[in-house]
């Protein structure tokens, strides 16, 4: 069990509001589609191993934590999952892409993004 001194979010046994995710989605890197998905309303391909998630409700302004991981086409290795530096996240949308070990792009089988802020 996790306590308040270590996390500083839990509060009588639950986790605050504010420390949730806002949004996260599962994406089918091969065919570019959601596989499941919350506070997502659009996925955008736009080009190899590089997506466009556009959030269902905006956060409250551009300052908001991403994070995510990409199962890799090459097995026993990492996927890397990043913010695109090409389009600056806005309170509506991120773009992100996935990259192998060797820094090639290359569309994960299966991608996972969330995301933590204010909404």
């Amino acid at each position: 069990m996790f306590t308040r001194r270590i996390l500083g979010s839990i509060h009588n046994g639950w986790a605050h509001r504010d420390t949730l995710p806002r949004a996260w989605a599962t994406i089918n890197g091969g065919d570019g589609t959601l596989v499941n998905s919350f506070n997502v309303s659009a996925l955008t391909d736009n080009a190899a191993a590089d997506f466009t998630l556009t959030w269902q409700l905006a956060f409250n302004g551009t300052e908001y934590v991403v994070a995510g991981m990409g199962k890799p086409q090459v097995v026993n290795s990492m996927g890397v999952m990043g913010v695109s530096n090409l389009s600056p996240p806005t309170s509506t949308s991120i773009q992100v892409f996935y990259r192998n070990p060797d820094t090639a792009a290359s569309d994960p089988p299966v991608g996972h993004v969330i995301a933590f802020g204010r909404i």
